[in-house]
C-alpha cells in the first residue's frame, strides 16, 4: 500500500546455525541474523516482530559492525547487563507494548526520549466477526475458562474450584499449569507448546462464546 517492498525471512533454514546460536549464549535465532546480515545491502531497515530475533544483528550495530537502522517489538522486561545495554544501544526504535516496558528501558539504560514508545496493542475487531460454528453445543452446561501463561496462578485457581464443584476449562502452557494432580472431574486442562496440541484462536474464542457470562 506504501510502495515498500518486504523480504520476509524464512524462519530457519540452516537449522545448525541456530544450534550454534544457542550454545553460544548467542540466543535461538542466529540463522536469520546471519542471512540479513550477508544481505543487508538490499536492505534499509531490518524489522523484528520479537525481541529475541535481533539480539545479535544490534550488538553488531552497537559495535558499529552493522549499518542498517534495526526496530523491534518488545513484549516483555530487557533484564539489565552488557550485553542488554549493547542490545538496547544497537536498536534505532524499541516499540513496547505497553507504557510501563517504555519507562524501564528509559529508567534502566538511560536512552533518549522517542527511542522507545508504546506501541499500543488494541483489537482486531474484524477477527471476532469470523463465523464460529457454536449452535450444537450451546446445551452444554457452562463453564468458568481461563486462557493464557503470563503470570496465572493456577494452582490457587484449581484449588478453588476443587471446592465449589463448578466447571473449569484452563488452556496454558506446559510451565504454567496448575502442579496439582488428580483434579477432579470438573476441572479440565489443556497446556501446549506453538506447534503441538495448540488450540487455534478461532476456536478459543468459541469456547468464550460458551463460557459462563454474568447477567448483565
Amino acid at each position: 500500500e506504501y510502495g515498500i517492498d518486504v523480504d520476509i525471512l524464512p524462519y530457519e533454514r540452516y537449522p545448525l546455525l541456530n544450534t550454534t546460536g544457542q550454545r553460544l549464549h548467542l540466543g535461538k535465532y542466529l540463522d536469520q541474523q546471519v542471512r540479513s546480515f550477508l544481505r543487508s545491502s538490499k536492505y534499509d531497515l531490518v524489522y523484528s516482530a520479537c525481541q529475541d530475533n535481533t539480539l545479535v544483528l544490534s550488538i553488531l550495530r552497537s559495535m558499529g559492525l552493522f549499518h542498517k537502522p534495526i526496530v523491534a517489538i518488545i513484549h516483555h522486561p530487557v533484564s539489565k547487563g552488557r550485553r542488554s545495554t549493547l542490545y538496547v544501544k544497537g536498536h534505532d526504535k524499541l516499540l513496547c507494548l505497553s507504557n510501563s516496558l517504555v519507562r524501564e528501558l528509559e529508567t534502566n539504560f538511560n536512552i533518549g526520549e522517542g527511542k522507545a514508545y508504546a506501541l499500543d496493542w488494541g483489537v482486531d475487531l474484524p477477527f471476532y466477526d469470523k463465523e464460529n460454528n457454536t449452535s450444537a453445543l450451546e446445551s452444554e452446561n457452562t463453564f468458568i475458562i481461563s486462557a493464557g501463561k503470563s503470570s496465572r496462578d493456577h494452582d490457587t485457581l484449581v484449588k478453588a474450584f476443587c471446592e465449589i464443584g463448578y466447571s473449569l476449562k484452563i488452556y496454558c502452557s506446559a510451565r504454567s499449569a496448575p502442579s496439582i494432580s488428580d483434579l477432579p472431574s470438573n476441572i479440565t486442562v489443556q497446556h501446549n507448546h506453538p506447534t503441538e496440541n495448540a488450540i487455534s484462536y478461532l476456536e478459543l474464542l468459541a469456547e468464550y462464546k460458551r463460557a459462563y457470562r454474568a447477567e448483565q
